[in-house]
């Protein structure tokens, strides 16, 4: 739920999530051949949909993050470049004098 109101998975990192995701599926298998217990195949088939509903906000979310740093257009008025442009940021002054003179 963090994910989606975030519209981000954050730090996660993909080799991680996508290596439990398929580790929780291999589980499902070998304990189906295994052991056949109803109780651990449920577990890990909740554990694999878990993990794949993170997996999945991982591919959904993949450049979200570009879009937000990227797509913001500068102001209008806004501080040109060195090309000779106007620009509305005040001038540097010099060091203030506030001595009196006698």
């Amino acid at each position: 739920m963090a994910n989606y109101r975030n519209q981000s998975t954050g730090q996660l990192s993909a080799v991680t999530v996508f290596s439990l995701f398929l580790g929780s599926i291999a589980r499902i298998f070998t304990s189906v051949q295994e052991t056949g217990d109803n109780i651990i195949i449920l577990t890990y088939a909740t554990s694999s949909f878990a993990n794949g509903m993170i997996a999945s906000q991982i591919l959904w979310y993949w450049n979200s993050g570009l879009k937000k740093k990227g797509g913001a257009k500068p102001a209008k008025g806004a501080v040109k470049g060195a090309k000779g442009g106007k620009s509305n940021a005040s001038p540097k002054k010099g060091p203030v004098n506030k001595q009196k003179k006698k």
